[in-house]
């Protein structure tokens, strides 16, 4: 069971970190997006610091359970906030499945770190 959560955590630890990096930077695909779902510009700068301290918990919580249960929890939440943004503009199919897919995988990292502690 260990195997199993330890792949869903990289997988979902490294997303975040990826998609953190690609909000500080500013890419124009990901800056796109959060026009398109209109994101407000005061919650902007709160994203990645959420995605960094989730893939962070994520990864330290192969060592201390509390730790990544707590943290791929609050990744599985962040992602279904991402997709409830893109949901209320009417988003394309799309564009909301990638994130209702890492929330789905957030939630079962969780689980199983929960059920292999």
């Amino acid at each position: 069971m260990f195997v199993v959560t330890a792949v869903l955590t990289s997988l979902v630890g490294v997303v975040a970190a990826v998609s953190a990096v690609a909000k500080v930077s500013r890419h124009p695909q990901v800056m796109d997006t959060l026009d398109r779902v209109r994101t407000p510009p005061g919650l902007r700068p709160a994203l990645p610091l959420l995605e960094c301290a989730g893939a962070a918990g994520a990864f330290a919580g192969l060592a201390a359970a509390w730790l990544g249960v707590a943290a791929l929890g609050g990744l599985a939440a962040y992602f279904v906030g991402a997709v409830i943004f893109h949901l209320r503009v009417r988003d394309s199919a799309a564009h909301t499945a990638p994130p209702a897919v890492l929330a789905v995988l957030a939630a079962a990292a969780a689980i199983t770190r929960a059920l292999s502690a």
